[in-house]
């Protein structure tokens, strides 16, 4: 029967997104295009947006690790960050930590040759702490391990561990790439005991 006319129609499909390499190698917009034809088909479509559809920018996934030597209950930590980012440079990086976890007003603690300043952000919608790391002109250009900064842990463990940071162009806003990190565990104090010797004649 074809397409109705000043219809609406929804189309969903799966598609597999070009490497940051191959996004570079093109050197230009992606786009989509998208075109109707008639049965028996003609030498040209009877509709098209002649490839002028809406620029679908590509975020590329980050390695993203971090470690503490030791996360006691409730206890500020200095955890280092090791980050390894795509093509291109970001200028920030949004760190967003586990439930309950919290990020002090400066939470930098050694910034490497990259990270300039830490400071909280605003919380994500399910209620996770970020902040955000704001780097040198020339952003991050290549993998670090000399990141550390530090949170409040909690007084027990989140159900979600995970850490997550993304990577934007402090000018633009724009997102260049995000990373997951598996998260630290909480290290409970072993049970306490009092041992005292007997007094006696003492009930």
């Amino acid at each position: 029967a074809g397409l109705a006319t000043s219809t609406v129609y929804e189309v969903i499909f799966a598609v597999v997104a070009p490497t940051a390499a191959e996004v570079a190698a093109h050197a230009g917009e992606i786009t989509w295009t998208i075109e109707t034809w008639a049965y028996p088909y003609g030498a040209l479509p009877t509709n098209t947006n002649d490839g002028e559809s809406r620029e679908f920018p590509l975020v590329e996934q980050y390695t993203f690790q971090v470690y503490a030597a030791r996360v006691p209950p409730t206890a500020e930590v200095e955890i280092t960050l090791y980050v390894k980012p795509g093509l291109d440079a970001p200028t920030s990086l949004l760190i967003v930590a586990p439930l309950s976890f919290n990020f002090s007003s400066n939470c930098l603690v050694s910034g490497g040759a990259y990270v300039e300043s830490c400071y909280p952000t605003a919380d994500t919608t399910d209620g996770r702490k970020t902040a955000t790391l704001a780097l040198v002109d020339t952003g991050l250009t290549a993998a670090t391990s000399d990141i550390i900064i530090k949170a409040t842990a909690p007084s027990a463990e989140p159900s979600d561990i995970s850490w997550f940071i993304e990577g934007r162009d402090s000018y633009t806003d724009t997102q260049y790439g995000w990373g997951e990190a598996t998260g630290l565990e909480i290290e409970q104090m072993a049970d306490a005991t009092v041992i005292y010797p007997a007094v006696p004649g003492l009930d």
